[in-house]
């Protein structure tokens, strides 16, 4: 075994492939650095029952989705054949795991994957010779293969409206709903969140919909959440379809004495008197023009001008003091309780939230 192992090792380097022989004790250590940086491929040769024992515990705390597996299987005894029949999910596969399965001596080689905890699918992938090298059976694409969920009924935590028939409500209902027609499956509602769900460092607990995900009560979670590292540590997303901005809304405020009565009365006297005043540069410079036409044209040049400076100076004043309301704790922050808002706020800000039980549901509640 020894031997082999060291001239596989040997041919991949001759053809300019990184390997490395790797016992089962330190796979979950293997997969953990090198998944953060490339996809990686394994070769798992297993040869006896212990071996089977060996790399089923290897693989039941592994997250083996960050690479591609070839398994080579040789073993059968006492009539059990767990190439072409496991007993079960061996290997703790799930649904994006790619592994591809040689039995003994034969050409074939068999995609592995699984769709439930009872339903292991084993499918021909390719055939492999010395004579034709391999030859594909089926597309490249992981998912033009896998797209039948074959009936199965998915646990269903949403956190939007659910109509009175059961369905769920606006865009994500019908999307939701394309999603159970292409692939082949229907989903049963569990739970209904009341908000998405966030980390808890001190407690070491999610709130919300993560929460029912993280623990396994629902299998899927449908709603617009926001992608961060912690949710990304804890369940997988689609690919993003939608794109938001976050933005500040602040109270407009009351009582506004930036333009008093008498600023108003300077301002209308400053923008009469710079309007005649170059009228008298004209004269004396020996302009021909006429005065009424001089006056006409200077007022409405200067008024333009003042009038753009006016209205910038003016919403400028007030958000200026809207903004210094909030840094003096005249106003509170808040956002919608259990979303990923609420780490993003920087931290000498957070002095200003609510407290989280005092936190909105939804943005609705917050307005």
């Amino acid at each position: 075994m020894t031997t082999l192992m060291y001239t596989w090792i040997k041919a991949f380097s001759r053809d300019g492939v990184t390997s490395k022989n790797l016992y089962f004790l330190y796979l979950h250590e293997s997969l953990y650095y090198l998944g953060q940086i490339v996809q990686s491929y394994y070769i798992v040769l297993i040869s006896n029952f212990n071996t089977i024992n060996e790399f089923s515990l290897a693989t039941s705390s592994s997250d083996m989705s960050s690479a591609v597996w070839l398994v080579i299987l040789i073993y059968k005894k006492n009539g059990s054949d767990y190439c072409h029949h496991p007993p079960g999910n061996i290997f703790h596969l799930r649904f994006n795991y790619e592994m591809i399965v040689r039995c003994g001596t034969e050409n074939i080689l068999r995609e592995w994957y699984l769709i439930d905890t009872n339903q292991m699918e084993i499918n021909d992938l390719a055939t492999w010779s010395l004579q034709r090298e391999i030859t594909k059976m089926v597309p490249d694409f992981l998912y033009e293969r896998r797209f039948n969920l074959q009936g199965l009924i998915m646990r269903d935590s949403p956190y939007i409206i659910k109509k009175k028939d059961g369905e769920i409500a606006g865009i994500f209902g019908r999307i939701f709903r394309e999603f159970c027609d292409i692939l082949n499956f229907s989903f049963n509602i569990v739970s209904e969140v009341k908000e998405y769900g966030r980390w808890n460092p001190n407690e070491k607990t999610w709130s919300g919909g993560m929460a029912e995900l993280y623990t396994g009560r629902a299998d899927i979670c449908i709603s617009n959440f926001i992608i961060n590292n912690d949710r990304l540590n804890a369940t997988h997303y689609t690919i993003s379809f939608l794109n938001s901005k976050i933005i500040l809304v602040i109270r407009e405020p009351e009582n506004l004495t930036t333009f008093t009565l008498p600023v108003w009365i300077a301002v209308l006297g400053v923008l009469i008197a710079s309007s005649i005043f170059p009228i008298f540069l004209n004269i004396n410079s020996g302009t021909d023009h006429k005065i009424k036409h001089l006056l006409i044209d200077t007022f409405w040049r200067f008024r333009v001008y003042f009038a753009s400076r006016l209205l910038f100076d003016l919403c400028k004043s007030r958000l200026t003091i809207s903004l210094i309301r909030v840094a003096d704790d005249t106003y509170q922050l808040t956002v919608p309780r259990g979303s990923a808002y609420y780490d993003r706020i920087a931290e000498d800000v957070m002095k200003l939230m609510l407290k989280d039980k005092e936190l909105p549901i939804s943005k609705h509640k917050g307005f």
